[in-house]
C-alpha cells in the first residue's frame, strides 16, 4: 500500500546517504541514523501546524542533541579504533616543529563540529520561523486594505509555508548527512 512504499522510499533514501557519506562499516549505525533523521524531521514539520513549537529553533536543544551525538562519534572512534583513532589529529607531512599548533587546531576545530551542527539547525529554522511570522503579520496589517492586497498577502504566506516545508527536509537531509560524515571520520579517521 502506500504507506508501505512511502516507508521504504524513506529506508532507502535514509540507507543511500549512509552508504555513500560513511560506507559500508556504517551500516550498524542505520537504525540510529533512521530514527534521528525522522526525529528532526518530525519536530521540523510540528512547527509548521499553527500554535505548533518547533523544539529545533531553540539552540539549547539542538545542541544537547549535537552534543551527544559528537560524544557519541568520539566513543565509535575509540571503540572501533582504540588509541589509534587519535591519528586523526595528526596531519601528514607536516614539519614536526608545526605538528604540536596543527594538533591543536585540527582538535579544536572537530570540538567546533558539535556547535556548527546546533547552530546550522536552530538558524535555519529560526529564520524560516521570522518569515513566515512577518508574511502573517503583514497579512494582518493590510487586511483592512482591501481584499486585493489580503489575497497576495495569503498566496504569499501560503507560498512560504510551502517553503518552510521544503526547509524541514532539507534541514533533516543535512543533520543525517553531516553526522553520517562524522561517522566516516570516526571510522575511517586515516588521512
Amino acid at each position: 500500500n502506500n504507506w508501505q512504499y512511502l516507508t521504504e522510499m524513506f529506508f532507502k533514501f535514509v540507507f543511500k546517504i549512509i552508504e555513500e557519506q560513511a560506507g559500508k562499516r556504517a551500516y550498524k549505525y542505520f537504525p540510529f541514523l533512521f530514527v534521528l533523521f525522522f526525529f528532526v524531521l518530525f519536530i521540523n514539520l510540528m512547527g509548521q501546524v499553527p500554535f505548533g513549537f518547533t523544539a529545533t529553533s531553540h539552540v539549547i536543544i539542538t545542541f544537547f542533541v549535537s552534543l551527544s551525538i559528537w560524544f557519541g562519534c568520539v566513543y565509535v572512534g575509540l571503540l572501533e579504533n582504540g588509541l589509534r583513532w587519535f591519528k586523526f589529529f595528526v596531519p601528514d607531512t607536516i614539519p614536526l616543529f608545526i605538528l604540536p599548533i596543527f594538533i591543536v587546531l585540527e582538535m579544536i576545530s572537530y570540538t567546533i563540529r558539535a556547535f556548527s551542527l546546533s547552530i546550522r539547525l536552530s538558524a535555519d529554522m529560526t529564520a524560516g520561523h521570522t518569515l513566515l511570522h512577518l508574511v502573517a503579520t503583514l497579512g494582518v496589517k493590510v487586511f483592512s486594505s482591501g481584499f486585493l492586497l489580503l489575497g497576495i498577502s495569503f498566496i504569499l504566506l501560503i507560498m512560504v509555508l510551502m517553503l518552510e516545508v521544503a526547509v524541514s527536509f532539507l534541514q533533516a537531509y543535512v543533520f543525517l548527512t553531516l553526522i553520517a560524515v562524522y561517522i566516516n571520520d570516526s571510522l575511517n579517521f586515516e588521512h
